[in-house]
């Protein structure tokens, strides 16, 4: 096999894999060597190190290698869980795997860490505490947990500051979100009422866009905080989102800027639309309670598009394009592997009604080329390229060089009168 040089586990690992990939007997498993190196890498790893190593034997379709480093190692995998560096969404994320390979192993190394959950659950960030929530909902093990935890989570739920209660809100398991109403109603009209009544209605809008059901139950448990903030009925209906129709060029395309993005990339991407598309231009600042809102959106500083774009599109009539520093996922759900192995995203445009394009400040290639790709490449999803092209294009897979529509893109743009001539 190939030999890592590293006792890092994920070093192995890496190794283990190339080794599988390319041998002759592809479905073969861990041999004693790969067994010895794997277990000595486990007793240096963190639990962060130890998930990160089995998405990506899952990732490539070695389900059968995870399961195998679980099973062999089932002591390691419920130690780590007790170490005081474990963060509370990482051990909720290993019982999750766990569950899916060891089911009865899993509800057993619950019982044995509840009192370390339950301190975690005081000290831990609000981003860990939903990580945890939202695992034990995907191990189907939310009614055990419930029972385990509910006084901590009371306690710590009546500690939450405004912006940690409406990201908990946002991102709590629907099984949950009544229960958390229940536990902190006063709480939640003593934090409400220190929000501005425009900024309460955004984030309503916000909460039915993740889930209509959520935002039914929000108004039958707080109506009065809805009524005070002036909510009214007929603002749900913007949850049903349409895309606008795409008149003739030139048409109306409102720029909004983070507070964040420099004057540089800001005069980047206006030079890039102007010189492609057929636009009337309006530029503004994302308004700060709308930002405040869009906030819940991140957990560990990861996003997700479509929700930003969701929410712009019940607050801007015109389309749009929102330039923002987030690192982007483009799934509507986040899933488990997207903390320990992401894949981030330039941007998500929607046919019709608007993008988002991220610019993130470490951006390692060639910022200005980087910047003329991949808004090219969004607005031409929200003009009506609904797909992403195979050829040498723009709408294909970005490269580090300008890139420009391929004829057959070229044509339909043209066609709807929204592309310049070169």
């Amino acid at each position: 096999m190939v030999v890592s040089s590293s006792n890092r586990l994920i070093d192995v690992v890496n190794s283990i894999i190339i080794d599988i990939i390319f041998s002759e007997d592809e479905n073969r498993g861990l041999t004693d060597e790969e067994k010895r190196l794997i277990r000595l890498g486990l007793e240096g790893a963190l639990l962060e190190e130890i998930l990160r190593a089995l998405f990506e034997f899952e990732r490539l379709n070695l389900s059968r290698i995870a399961w195998q480093v679980l099973n062999d190692n089932k002591d390691i995998i419920s130690e780590r869980t007790k170490y005081a560096d474990a963060r509370m969404g990482d051990i909720g994320v290993m019982i999750y795997f766990l569950s899916q390979y060891l089911d009865g192993f899993s509800e057993k190394v619950l019982m044995d860490i509840k009192d370390i959950i339950q301190r975690k659950l005081d000290s831990d960030c609000v981003d860990e505490v939903i990580i945890f929530l939202k695992s034990m909902y995907s191990a189907d093990m939310h009614e055990k947990i419930t029972e385990l935890i509910s006084d901590r989570l009371t306690r710590r739920i009546r500690n939450m500051s405004l912006s940690e209660l409406i990201k908990l809100l946002f991102w709590m398991p629907k099984y949950a979100f009544e229960r958390v109403l229940d536990l902190a109603k006063d709480l939640i009209r003593k934090r409400f009422s220190s929000m501005a009544p425009e900024q309460i209605r955004i984030f309503l809008l916000a909460l039915g866009i993740k889930n209509r059901t959520k935002l039914d139950i929000f108004l039958e448990h707080m109506g009065d905080i809805a009524y005070l903030a002036g909510f009214k009925d007929s603002e749900v209906a913007k949850l049903l989102r349409t895309k606008k129709e795409i008149g003739k060029a030139p048409i109306n395309l409102i720029i909004i800027f983070h507070s964040s993005i420099e004057q540089q990339d800001r005069e980047m991407v206006i030079s890039t639309v102007k010189e492609t598309f057929k636009v009337n231009i309006k530029t503004e600042e994302l308004p700060s309670m709308v930002e405040s809102v869009i906030d819940s959106f991140n957990i560990k500083g990861i996003y997700q598009g479509h929700y930003i774009v969701d929410t712009l599109s019940v607050l801007y009539d015109d389309i749009f394009l929102f330039v923002a520093p987030y690192k982007l996922l483009a799934e509507e759900v986040f899933i488990e592997e997207d903390f320990y192995n992401p894949t981030f995203e330039g941007g998500e445009g929607m046919c019709g009604i608007g993008a988002i394009v991220s610019i993130p400040s470490e951006k390692a290639t060639d910022k200005k080329i980087y910047i003329y790709n991949v808004v090219k490449h969004e607005l031409g999803h929200v003009f009506g390229l609904e797909y992403h092209c195979e050829n040498d294009c723009v709408m294909g897979e970005l490269q580090d060089k300008p890139m420009r529509f391929c004829p057959r893109c070229r044509q339909m743009l043209i066609k709807k009168g929204i592309l310049k001539k070169p």
